[in-house]
């Protein structure tokens, strides 16, 4: 059977436990093997017989999986004698998706309204999880991302069920996105690695360090549902979604006629360049077969559905869901929105602190990621002028030539999202369209927005230490090698001579704690303090973050 064709048939997945298992019982020599080539399976013959996969190996063995999940050993045979502790076995589950344990019991919040800002205490299972977790990560990032092995990646997969059962939903989450990006990274695929280890490292120090902490840090494992009325929806936009956690998607929000806001999101765990695929797909609503691009210009009929206390629709299998034909920021219902005076829309939003606005607007001028905006207050442009941050996108995306064609002294509708104090474009209108800023292409304008040129020397200080961090989960504590200490002091002078003398503490702090220890009397070499060496390099990653977040330091363009 051709190879390319063997990759078309559906596989079965295969959960973190039962993984794990076979991991740490395989012989050295096979685990050396499969580091050498962990895709080694996709060139051998899969086919699908009934309800089992069979696939045949270059030399003749034939491995079968059975069932759509694998979950016990018993499912994963193979006809060689070592089965099955064997190569082939382990080749095959090495290129399956890992999945949840389905059975795996997990304790869900009752209340369908909670207050995310209100302390819990944390158990004794989880606080022993949470050290769990912070020793495994401590010794990623010791030996470095690139240099994990399958033992490595076993231990974390038993950490992700471990926090599931004692339901540390974040930290598992964070975890998974974690052991995806490494993959990623060792398929030499786009990923977002150094992200990934700051999340989790900083989830883990929250549950070990306090007794009780905020419920954001324990996380969210199932939302309640409630049933709701029978209602007609109306799409205005949809934004992509891309958490810390390692989850993207899109989510379309709708309005009713009493003016409320609801969405439907197409949430899994992936990358920055999987969102447009879930952006041109339907989500699970009803018989609803309509994608996000189409909802958010459309109105719909729902009937037997059930949403969250934030109205966020759920994928509920009786649900009924019709199209009620297409709709537009002109349909009187929508158009309402902009109505409702820009002072009244933040004294809203400074309770809820998020939110979005609706407001009209004219475009003086793009900077690099922000555009300077002349808002209009009651029909006058004189009261309100805003900087409003531009959202970043992915480079796979033809809207990344968005920054070009905004239209500059025109006025037109804008819908922004509000975090805190930061102002983000969602979406935007001129012409007869609108456009979803993130995932839509803009029409060419004659009157283009020109962005400022930036210099080629646009490195900011900031950045020495972003490289650093990147490179220690990579590499581990080899990035800081005796012979790199010359680096390190210079990186140090410059940050110095900005005014950043936090940052050349935490670098040289950084610097210290990946040094290995004198030898001891007898001779030995002490171990090196992971621990340390991953609080270390998370006091820094949490202080450029900060940074670039706040967008504190100028940027070149800037300066």
């Amino acid at each position: 059977m051709d190879c390319k064709k063997s990759k078309q048939i559906e596989r079965p997945t295969i959960t973190q436990l039962l993984l794990a298992d076979f991991t740490e019982n395989l012989p050295r020599r096979i685990r050396k093997r499969i580091e050498k080539s962990p895709q080694a399976a996709e060139n051998w013959k899969w086919n699908r017989d009934g309800d089992n996969v069979v696939i045949e190996s270059e030399k003749g063995e034939r491995i079968t999986l059975c069932g759509e999940v694998l979950k016990e050993p018993e499912q994963v045979t193979c006809s060689c004698l070592l089965t099955p502790r064997c190569y082939h076995v382990f080749a095959c589950l090495a290129v399956l998706e890992v999945t949840d344990d389905a059975t795996q019991k997990v304790a869900q919040p009752e209340a369908p309204e909670f207050n995310t800002n209100k302390d819990v205490a944390i158990s004794e299972e989880q606080y022993d999880a949470g050290v769990a977790a912070l020793d495994t990560l401590s010794e990623i990032l010791a030996g470095g991302c690139c240099n994990a092995g399958l033992i490595l990646e076993a231990k974390l997969l038993r950490i992700i069920h471990r926090a599931k059962s004692v339901s540390l939903h974040r930290l598992a989450a964070n975890t998974t996105y974690l052991y995806k990006q490494m993959q990623n990274v060792k398929d030499k695929k786009p990923h977002d690695v150094v992200g990934a280890m700051r999340e989790s490292l900083l989830t883990a120090h929250i549950l070990t360090t306090k007794e009780t902490c905020e419920v954001k840090w324990i996380g969210i494992g199932r939302r309640s549902y409630r049933e709701i009325d029978q209602r007609k929806l109306f799409g205005i936009f949809s934004l992509p979604i891309i958490s810390d956690s390692g989850y993207t998607g899109v989510s379309t929000w709708f309005t009713d006629e009493d003016h409320n806001l609801w969405s439907i999101n197409s949430v899994q765990p992936g990358t920055r360049e999987e969102i447009y695929t879930y952006y041109h797909s339907a989500p699970d609503l009803g018989d609803l077969s309509m994608t996000h691009h189409h909802l958010s210009r459309s109105q719909i009929f729902i009937k037997n559905a059930r949403a969250s206390f934030d109205h966020r629709l759920s994928a509920h299998k009786n649900a009924k869901a019709v199209s009620g034909g297409a709709c537009s920021w002109d349909t009187p219902l929508i158009k309402k929105l902009w109505d409702i005076p820009l002072e009244e829309q933040l004294s809203v939003l400074e309770e809820k602190q998020q939110g979005f606005l609706f407001f009209r607007g004219k475009i003086e001028g793009v900077r690099e990621h922000y555009i300077y905006l002349q808002i209009a207050n009651d029909c006058s442009y004189e009261q309100y002028k805003w900087k409003i941050s531009l959202p970043k996108i992915p480079s796979c995306l033809e809207a990344q030539k968005n920054y070009e064609r905004l239209p500059l002294g025109e006025e037109f509708q804008c819908i922004a999202r509000k975090e805190y104090s930061k102002i983000t474009l969602v979406a935007l209108r001129f012409a007869t369209e609108h456009y979803n800023f993130s995932l839509d292409c803009l029409p060419r304008v004659k009157n283009a927005c020109v962005i400022a040129a930036t210099p080629e020397v646009s490195l900011s200080p900031i950045d020495l230490c972003k490289r650093r961090i990147r490179a220690a989960v990579l590499c581990g504590v080899s990035s800081f090698a005796n012979d790199l200490a010359l680096n390190v002091s210079k990186e140090s002078f410059v940050l110095q001579e900005n005014m950043l003398k936090t940052a050349v503490a935490l670098l040289q702090g950084v610097h210290k704690a990946a040094q290995r220890p004198q030898r001891n009397s007898i001779g030995y070499r002490r171990e090196l303090d992971e621990k340390q060496f991953a609080s270390s390099w998370l006091k820094l990653a949490m202080y450029e973050k900060f940074f670039v977040e706040k967008d504190i330091l100028p940027r070149a363009c800037d300066a």
